[in-house]
C-alpha cells in the first residue's frame, strides 16, 4: 500500500492510506449519495404544492405520500455532510491545504457561477409563467420579486432575512450556507491540524450552536431552519472528519470503537435517523404546537450520517450486491448532476402544479400528490440536464483549468 504521512502539530503524524482515497474519489456512492438526496428534495417539494382543500382534506393515502415526503430538510443535512467528506479527499491526498485564495477562486467559478445562471434562469421563468402561478404555494413564499431581494441574493446573504430567505427559489437559501462555510473551511482544516480534528469538532459544534442560540434568543440574522444556519458547520465538519478518520492509519479511539462492530453501528445509525424521524412526527401528532427543532434534529441526522460515510469509506460496510440496480444507476446519473437538480427543481415543480398538474382536476389529493412527483421528476431533472451540459459542467470545468494555472489541487 501507499501511504503519506502528513504532519500534525498535535503532537502525531496522521499516516494516510493514500490508494483508498485515490478509490474515493471516484467511488459511484458518493454521487448516489448526491443523487438519492437532490430526488428526494424534489419529490418533498413536489408534494408541498398539492393545496388541500374540501372533502379529501383527509385522504389516507394522500397523508401517507406527504408524510415519507416530509423530512426534505434532512436531505439538507445530508448535503452538507457529503460536501465536507468530499473537498476532503483531495486535500487528505495532498497532504496540505495549500493557498486558501486559490480555493476561494476555484470554489467560486465552481458554485457561484452555476448559481448565478440559475438565478437568472429562474427569474425568466418567472417573467413567463409568472401570472399562472400566482395562486400556487410557491407563490407565497417566492413572489413578489423586489430589487432588494435580488441583491441579497447576488451578494449570498438572502438567508439572513425572513422576507428572502425563500423569495424567488425556495432552494438557494442552502447555497448560500453552503458557501459561507467554504470560506471558513481553511480555518477549519488548520485547526485540525492544530489542535486535532476531534477536539476541532468538540469546539466548533459548541462554537456553532451557541451562536445559533444566541441569535435565535435575540432574534438575529434569522436563526430559521431555512435561515443563516450557522450549526450547519458543525455538520460539515463532521463530513470532513468522517473522510479524515476514514481514510487515517493511525486512527483515534473513538474511531476505532465505531469499526469494532461496523454492521451493528451502521444499524444504529439507520434506527437513529428512522427514530428520530419517528420521535418528531409523534411529537408533532400527539401536539401539533410542539416541534422538535430541526436545527436540532440537524445535529443527530449529520452525526448518523457521518458515521455511516465513515464506515463506507474505511470499507467496513459494503453494499456492492446492489451497485449493479437500476435504482441505484438512477441515483448516479441524476448525482452527476445533482446540483442543478437542487438549483432548478423548485421553479419548475411549481410550473408543473400550476399549468400540468391542476388543469387536470384530478379527484384525490393522493393522485394529484404522484402525479406532481412523477412529472416533476421527468421535466426538472431534463431542465437541469440541458443547465449542467451548457451551465455547470463548462463552470466544473473552468474550475478545473484554474486549478492547474493556480497550482491548486482541491
Amino acid at each position: 500500500m501507499n501511504y503519506i504521512v502528513v504532519n500534525n502539530t498535535n503532537k502525531e503524524l496522521d499516516v494516510v492510506n493514500l490508494e483508498t482515497i485515490t478509490q474515493s474519489n471516484h467511488l459511484n456512492w458518493l454521487t448516489q449519495v448526491r443523487g438519492a438526496a437532490a430526488i428526494y428534495v424534489l419529490c418533498h417539494h413536489a408534494v408541498r404544492q398539492v393545496t388541500i382543500v374540501g372533502e379529501h382534506a383527509h385522504d389516507p393515502l394522500y397523508r401517507l405520500i406527504q408524510l415519507l415526503t416530509s423530512y426534505g430538510h434532512y436531505a439538507v443535512d445530508v448535503f452538507i455532510v457529503l460536501s465536507g467528506y468530499c473537498l476532503m479527499l483531495p486535500l487528505l491526498k495532498k497532504g496540505n491545504f495549500g493557498s486558501s485564495i486559490d480555493f476561494y477562486i476555484r470554489r467560486a467559478v465552481r458554485i457561484i457561477l452555476p448559481y448565478y445562471g440559475a438565478l437568472a434562469l429562474t427569474l425568466i421563468l418567472i417573467y413567463f409563467f409568472g401570472t399562472g402561478l400566482q395562486e400556487s404555494s410557491w407563490a407565497k413564499h417566492s413572489l413578489p420579486i423586489s430589487f432588494e431581494s435580488v441583491w441579497k441574493h447576488l451578494l449570498l446573504v438572502h438567508q439572513w432575512f425572513p422576507d428572502t430567505q425563500s423569495n424567488i427559489n425556495g432552494a438557494f437559501w442552502s447555497v448560500g450556507v453552503e458557501f459561507q462555510i467554504y470560506l471558513l473551511f481553511p480555518l477549519f482544516y488548520y485547526a485540525g491540524h492544530k489542535i486535532g480534528f476531534l477536539n476541532t469538532f468538540y469546539l466548533l459544534t459548541v462554537v456553532a450552536y451557541a451562536l445559533w442560540g444566541m441569535t435565535y434568543y435575540v432574534n438575529i440574522f434569522n436563526p430559521s431552519e431555512n435561515g443563516t444556519s450557522i450549526y450547519y458547520c458543525a455538520l460539515f465538519y463532521m463530513g470532513v472528519m468522517s473522510a479524515h478518520y476514514a481514510h487515517q492509519e493511525n486512527k483515534v479511539y473513538p474511531a476505532l470503537l465505531l469499526t469494532k462492530h461496523p454492521r451493528v453501528t451502521m444499524l444504529l445509525a439507520v434506527g437513529g435517523i428512522v427514530g428520530l424521524a419517528g420521535l418528531s412526527f409523534v411529537i408533532s401528532y400527539i401536539n401539533p404546537a410542539l416541534t422538535l427543532p430541526l436545527q436540532i434534529q440537524s445535529f443527530f441526522i449529520g452525526l448518523f450520517v457521518a458515521v455511516l460515510f465513515y464506515l463506507k469509506g474505511c470499507k467496513k460496510i459494503d453494499f456492492t450486491y446492489f451497485n449493479h440496480t437500476a435504482t441505484l444507476k438512477c441515483f448516479e446519473w441524476v448525482g452527476v448532476i445533482g446540483f442543478s437538480v437542487y438549483l432548478l427543481h423548485d421553479p419548475v415543480i411549481a410550473i408543473v402544479w400550476s399549468y400540468l398538474v391542476l388543469p387536470m382536476h384530478l379527484p384525490y389529493y393522493w393522485l394529484q400528490a404522484v402525479i406532481e412527483i412523477v412529472l416533476g421528476l421527468i421535466i426538472s431533472i431534463g431542465v437541469a440536464f440541458i443547465f449542467y451540459k451548457y451551465v455547470e459542467l463548462p463552470c466544473h470545468r473552468l474550475s478545473k483549468s484554474l486549478g492547474k494555472v493556480l497550482a491548486g489541487n482541491y
